[in-house]
């Protein structure tokens, strides 16, 4: 593309890198990918094989059969090098004191699993993450979930150095050599989180965040790469991975090639499981309405879906020429719930995204200005029944019943 083309289209920020394209174009795609969608009790079921019921479940042991209660974690200290060096961190990674509270609160949430954010090797933390997670910080992210009986689950974030969405499916090397990296680093760790595949086999997730092609692509190819790409890793390091795919387009009115419901539906190695599925519309209606199409879409997949939930996002403090500010209020966290209310016994989980975000200013954590308003509503719904199906109560008959009061 000469210098012309690029300033004809317009240049646009993702998430984390940067993704340049017409704007009237893929505004005009995504809406027309959103027509015609089904609500959930209307699924298309897709029969043409036999699936696991387990399909999307975690696996591992002491946790077999589990649902998803996830939250997504930035580790480490701030990066004194981040492009938005004024949006600091709201849980502090100084001391062990700290680092043990952040664990003890998050446990005390009812967190199952945490979705650690993670940028690559070789400085490139350094140069894009907005912490410094460096393999010492993931791994005592890992000892420290370990010791309170939760699950990790490393998320590969985009960047300038790591561009799946001008790569895939085309070129997986960069994508290969990141997930070797991490399975060289913490693959042994118990507690990488394990989900049940399609076919009822156990695998090591990793989750994956803009999960899209920048350009149109062969949508069946796209699909089956997941599987060629899964059986490389398998060659080389005896582990298959099952992926956790984010089909949602980001920035808001981006472009959303490669994923298909159908196509993707024939793969082994997938679970949908969105980032900001909150990312279009102009007001808080209007992106529930479209997040609630996107949800019913992807239910009607047959494929195993884990439901995102954002309290709130706000990422104007930033140069990204698209910003989007919506949530944090009692409106917005109503809809959240009825969202999740009307889904939850459709889902294979949820995951909160995110617990300290930092670029985005949405976190779940408490905080000075928001208070512990969405902590207790995260806490509130991780510990819905639905997600909690083990859960027995055990009733002890004595002649008299103590007075128990509650520090939740």
């Amino acid at each position: 593309m000469t210098e012309g083309q690029e300033g004809a289209l317009g240049t646009r920020s993702t998430r984390r890198g940067l993704l340049t394209w017409g704007s009237k174009l893929a505004a005009g795609i995504t809406a027309a990918a959103t027509v015609g969608f089904g609500k959930p009790e209307e699924s298309q079921a897709i029969e043409s094989e036999i699936t696991s019921p387990d399909w999307g479940k975690i696996a591992n042991t002491g946790h077999e059969g589990d649902l998803t209660r996830g939250i997504f974690f930035f580790a480490g200290e701030p990066n004194p090098n981040s492009r938005y060096p004024h949006l600091d961190t709201v849980t502090d990674w100084d001391s062990d004191e700290h680092i043990e509270k952040i664990f003890d609160d998050i446990k005390k949430a009812n967190v199952n699993v945490i979705n650690l954010s993670w940028w690559g090797d070789h400085g490139e933390t350094e140069k894009w993450a907005p912490t410094i997670n460096t393999i010492e910080v993931n791994k005592r992210v890992f000892k420290e979930a370990n010791e309170r009986s939760m699950l990790v689950v490393p998320v590969i974030e985009v960047s300038p150095d790591f561009e799946f969405f001008k790569d895939f499916p085309e070129n997986t090397l960069g994508f290969e050599e990141r997930i070797e990296s991490l399975l060289s680093e913490y693959g042994e760790n118990s507690n990488w989180l394990q989900m049940t595949d399609k076919k009822g086999k156990t695998r090591q997730f990793i989750r994956l965040v803009e999960t899209i092609h920048s350009t149109p692509v062969d949508e069946k190819k796209f699909a089956a790469t997941f599987d060629i790409v899964s059986e490389k890793i398998f060659k080389k390091t005896g582990k298959r991975i099952l992926f956790g795919i984010d089909p949602t387009p980001l920035p808001p009115d981006g472009p959303v090639f490669g994923p298909n419901d159908k196509e993707l539906f024939a793969s082994d190695s997938v679970v949908i499981e969105p980032y900001n599925i909150f990312s279009n519309g102009q007001t808080e209606d209007a992106r529930m309405e479209n997040a609630d199409r996107e949800m019913a879409r992807w239910i009607n997949s047959g494929i195993p879906v884990i439901l995102p939930l954002i309290t709130g996002f706000d990422d104007t403090g930033t140069d990204r020429p698209v910003k989007q500010k919506f949530g944090n209020n009692d409106s917005w966290r109503l809809k959240l719930s009825v969202f999740f209310e009307k889904y939850k016994s459709q889902i294979k989980g949820t995951t909160f995204d995110s617990y300290n975000t930092v670029t985005e200013r949405g976190a779940d954590a408490p905080t000075v200005e928001f208070g512990d308003t969405n902590y207790k509503l995260m806490q509130n719904t991780l510990r819905d029944p639905v997600l909690n199906p083990f859960v027995k109560k055990e009733f002890k008959f004595k002649a008299t019943l103590p007075q128990v009061t509650s520090n939740s």
